[in-house]
């Protein structure tokens, strides 16, 4: 019998997990980056082994978790 995970549903789950938590980046005018730390260069959209994930906004990069943060605190509403 066929196991019900392996590395590669698991990995392809994973993937559509993070594609739907990306749409809420999307809103608020982040889109997907890699960031080359040795030269300071984003990427967009591409993928590399040695680049860091992340986001792309108005010329700045976000790691997955300050772009989380920051729909987080862009989010509520000003005081």
């Amino acid at each position: 019998m066929e196991p019900l995970m392996n590395e590669e549903r698991l990995g392809h789950e994973c993937n559509a997990r993070q594609m739907i938590a990306s749409a809420q980046y999307f809103v608020l005018g982040f889109t997907p980056a890699y960031l080359d730390f040795g030269t300071q260069t984003i990427y967009p959209t591409c993928w590399s082994p040695i680049l860091i994930p992340g986001f792309e906004r108005d010329g700045f990069f976000y790691t997955r978790t300050a772009a989380a943060k920051a729909v987080v605190e862009w989010s509520l509403p000003p005081n």
